[in-house]
């Protein structure tokens, strides 16, 4: 990680469609921003996704909850209120949170949303857990940063999922003062999922609380879902997850020693762990960037199992190439931003192939997304 890429993007290999790149397929623009990119575009880009680097509010602690709002007194009074998992802050999650914030406006109250950790699926079917679009911090750090008052974490327990839906909105009114409730059309709640938008109503009525649906959006294609941009990530269809997204998708980890066989070639890499769950895309090359407290650095990031120089099973894992990089990461928490799908992964004959598939990749990093 001493080295920098000076050196190697200087001589590098022009021929892109022989490395398995199709310039042609290539996009032009990246969520509206043409490529290659100016400097206020990466960082306009990067803080978006990222949804700005601030430190989380003041947090007060109860039983099963913790609370965030630089203001902890609007937890005592009432409020607007959504509630879901928000994992991935999508579209979807962005229109529901705006119709709760000019809702919560013209009554001048807080706007306040409520989530969970674990999520639901991780309680529900333990063999089987959902991966994760965005960590539960960068979830509250994204609602925040989209205008939320304040957050409350529940603690989802098998306890909490056995409820039944009374007894789910009895447990939400002991913590908040609603008098709104803004979910998604396909919301469900209580024991089973028994609870839906309905039920919730007819639960809210005596008390004078009213609920809002948002519909659940249509585009692309595509129903605007997390489980639909899991889909597309895992197919190496980014575009359409930036697209349902409106932001790039990225991981958190931490930068360990590794093989050093991109070292051995001249390519020195920043091997990343990533957190556990994380919804990492389908195995192969991605141009994207690697942020720390440190600064941002273009990547040709490889996601996969090295196909080049094993045929052994092993876990996904990621390696990124970033240029112009000097500098020690070693134990040190990186953002790893995935932009543009570059190629899938492939096997090569040698190492010289190899060299030239990965001086193709910088290549196409240096051009569109190094800022001069």
């Amino acid at each position: 990680m001493q080295r920098g890429f000076i050196e190697v993007c200087s001589k590098l290999y022009a021929g892109n469609r022989r490395c398995g790149m199709n310039q042609d397929t290539l996009p032009k623009s990246l969520l509206g921003y043409p490529l290659p990119l100016s400097a206020q575009a990466q960082h306009e880009l990067v803080r978006s996704s990222l949804f700005g680097s601030e430190t989380l509010p003041t947090c007060e602690k109860h039983e099963s909850v913790m609370l965030y709002a630089s203001d902890l007194s609007i937890f005592n009074i009432p409020c607007v209120c959504t509630i879901g998992a928000f994992d991935g802050l999508h579209k979807g999650h962005r229109a529901l949170i705006a119709g709760a914030r000019t809702d919560a406006q013209k009554r001048n109250l807080p706007c306040i949303t409520v989530m969970f950790d674990p999520d639901p699926s991780e309680v529900l079917d333990p063999q089987r857990p959902e991966p994760r679009l965005l960590s539960v911090t960068d979830r509250i750090r994204g609602l925040l940063d989209l205008g939320v008052d304040g957050v409350v974490l529940v603690s989802f327990t098998a306890e909490l999922a056995a409820q039944t839906p009374a007894a789910f909105v009895d447990h939400l009114h002991q913590q908040l003062q609603p008098v709104a409730l803004h979910v998604g059309a396909n919301f469900s709640f209580g024991q089973y999922g028994k609870g839906t938008v309905e039920t919730l109503r007819e639960l809210e009525a005596p008390k004078n609380v009213s609920v809002v649906v948002q519909p659940l959006l249509q585009e692309q294609g595509h129903t605007v879902s997390a489980t639909t941009i899991r889909t597309l990530l895992a197919q190496g269809d980014l575009s359409s997850a930036e697209g349902l997204l409106s932001r790039c998708h990225f991981i958190r980890g931490h930068v360990e020693h590794g093989r050093s066989e991109g070292r051995s070639m001249g390519f020195p890499t920043a091997n990343v762990v990533c957190e556990p769950l994380s919804a990492l895309p389908k195995a192969g090359v991605i141009g994207g960037y690697v942020v720390s407290d440190e600064g941002c650095w273009a990547s040709a990031i490889n996601v996969g199992a090295p196909v080049s120089f094993t045929d052994k099973a092993m876990p996904l894992f990621l390696e990124a190439n970033l240029l112009n990089f000097s500098g020690d990461l070693y134990g040190k928490e990186v953002a790893v931003l995935f932009c543009v799908w570059l190629r899938a992964e492939r096997k090569f004959q040698d190492i010289r192939e190899l060299e030239r598939a990965v001086q193709g990749n910088i290549s196409w990093v240096q051009n569109n997304l190094v800022c001069s």
